[in-house]
């Protein structure tokens, strides 16, 4: 969606669409998110907010209209497709999950992630943002020997880069 708004000269930052999310607040538009319609290899000249708009139309859930709309529906479904998997990793599993924790520059959208906790019912830890550097950088000093263990070097990691708590 911000690609297709960018294009169009709507130049929107993560931190402005995300506030504009979090003021279009409980809209009821969802999507699945992995509904084919949404894959790159069957967009046509439409962008992605269109076709959000035409699954909710198609589907029969109230269409959102403005870029906080949109923006809110994309997260909000996001946050209830975590939760469905995560349920679905627990019924595979046989055991219960009491906390995901999301790393990289998702890790970085506060409204996303406490809306990923509120859907789960537990805990969501967001960060680091490097962490798959990280984790290189550890395997790495653990190989040559500087750190004993990875459950030392994960104390390092947290003890040394702010991760949060929704």
């Amino acid at each position: 969606c911000k690609a297709h708004w960018d294009k169009k000269g709507d130049e929107y930052g993560w931190p402005e669409l995300v506030k504009m999310a979090e003021e279009a607040g409980e809209h009821p538009a969802r999507i699945d998110v992995d509904d084919p319609l949404f894959f790159e290899s069957n967009l046509t000249s439409s962008g992605m907010p269109d076709r959000i708009q035409d699954y909710c139309r198609q589907n029969g859930i109230t269409v959102p209209e403005s870029i906080g709309e949109i923006s809110a529906c994309v997260f909000r479904s996001l946050a209830d497709k975590y939760s469905a998997t995560v349920k679905m990793l627990e019924e595979s599993a046989a055991t219960s999950i009491d906390a995901l924790y999301i790393i990289g520059g998702g890790s970085q959208n506060d409204l996303l992630n406490r809306w990923t906790a509120e859907a789960l019912g537990i805990p969501v830890f967001a960060g680091p943002i490097e962490a798959t550097a990280l984790g290189n950088i550890l395997i790495q000093a653990i190989a040559a020997g500087d750190v004993e263990s990875i459950e030392a070097g994960r104390r390092m990691i947290a003890d040394n880069f702010e991760v949060k708590k929704y």
